[in-house]
Formats: structure tokens, sequence, C-alpha cells
């Protein structure tokens, strides 16, 4: 499944806009959550929240609905670093779901379980970033 937001421009005075800097706009957030090409999730959302806000219960809905139909399925949660949090990993340890991120400093990651990225990441924090595997 994959995760993903979106900045959605405004262009008036409508009720929860936001300026963002990095989008140098007033936009809505919203959330998807696709898998596969059928999207399982869509929320519009105001900007001024994490982007990762809202993934752990709709999530856990999600997979609790799919689990139900196919038990033992493999899952894997793919999303930007927006959606590298704690709360997220943790939550797909805790129900057999691997996690794969992509950050804008590291080539893309995908792994068994969550607590590598960790390691990894620890492993990989002294090295200069033209050490890393896949940096330009």
């Amino acid at each position: 499944m994959d995760l993903d937001t979106t900045d959605d421009p405004l262009y008036g005075y409508q009720a929860s806009r936001f300026f963002h800097g990095y989008y140098i706009n007033d936009f809505y957030l919203p959330l998807y959550i696709f898998c596969g090409s059928h999207l399982r999730y869509a929320k519009l959302r105001p900007s001024d929240i994490d982007a990762s806000a809202g993934s752990v219960k709709q999530l856990n809905r999600i997979v609790k609905r799919i689990r139900r139909q196919w038990p033992e399925i493999q899952m894997i949660i793919r999303g930007d670093s927006g959606f590298c949090r704690e709360s997220i990993m943790a939550w797909c340890e805790d129900h057999r779901v691997d996690y794969s991120e992509r950050s804008v400093n590291y080539t893309c990651f995908a792994f068994r379980s969550a607590r590598r990225i960790w390691s990894i990441v620890q492993r990989w924090e002294g090295l200069p970033r033209s050490q890393m595997s896949g940096s330009k």
C-alpha cells in the first residue's frame, strides 16, 4: 500500500486554508492510501498538520479488512520521508507489516522489519554522503 499526500492549492478564502512556506501557497494537504491502482482512502485536510497525521488509524482499518479475507498476506507500506515516523513504523512491526520509505537523503529502502531502518541509519550516520549507496 502506498501512502501519499499532495498539495491542493487554494485561490480564495476557503475554510481551513493555511500558508505553507515549502509550497509558497495556501493549500489543503489531502491524504491518500492506495493498494496498487485502487484508492482505499482519501481525505481532504488542512495543511497545518504533519503529512502523516491520521495514517495509523486508517492503516489499521484497511489492514484489518484485508487480513479478514487473506490472513497470511504479506503487506508492505510505502511512503516518502513525510511518513517515516516512529508511530507508523511501530504500528507496522506490531501488525506484521513491512515498511519502505523514500527519503530525500537516502536511496529507497525496503525492509522486512522497521527496526532495520534505525540500525542502518545509525550505522550510516557517521559516513560522508559520498559513501552512501546510491548517492550522487
